[in-house]
């Protein structure tokens, strides 16, 4: 699986990075409010590519087009802790809470198997706890 990271503060290296994209890649943006007309223009772009998107947001009006999936947090928790820790560790543990949110949203896709998971995103919160 490819992977690329980059933030809004490089946002033509984002929409390059954006422009590469096919159909049935994935396009995981994560955006506290949704405020920001840049990520606004990124779905859109991704969207006339047919490309899936999942969004990891606080913000519960934001509808999307159809290939998005929208992921709401009720806090800033998780979202804070990956802002303020840009390190390929705690991308790599959000992209596991997006994947465990996922299943969590399609429970016709949960099985005992991710039991254990579900206790690693429960450790995983304690954790972020702690750091504050």
């Amino acid at each position: 699986m490819k992977y690329n990271s980059t933030y809004l503060a490089n946002y033509y290296a984002t929409i390059q990075i954006i422009e590469t994209l096919e159909t049935n890649d994935l396009l995981i943006l994560v955006s506290k409010s949704m405020q920001d007309a840049e990520y606004h223009f990124l779905i859109d772009i991704a969207n006339k590519r047919n490309v899936k998107i999942i969004l990891l947001t606080i913000n519960k009006e934001y509808k999307g087009p159809d290939n998005l999936i929208k992921l709401t947090l009720e806090n800033t928790e998780i979202l804070n802790f990956y802002v303020d820790n840009p390190r390929y560790v705690s991308r790599l543990m959000l992209v596991n809470i997006i994947f465990g949110m996922l299943i969590a949203k399609y429970p016709s896709t949960h099985t005992e198997e991710y039991q254990n998971y579900y206790l690693a995103i429960d450790e995983w919160h304690e954790y972020v706890k702690k750091m504050k």
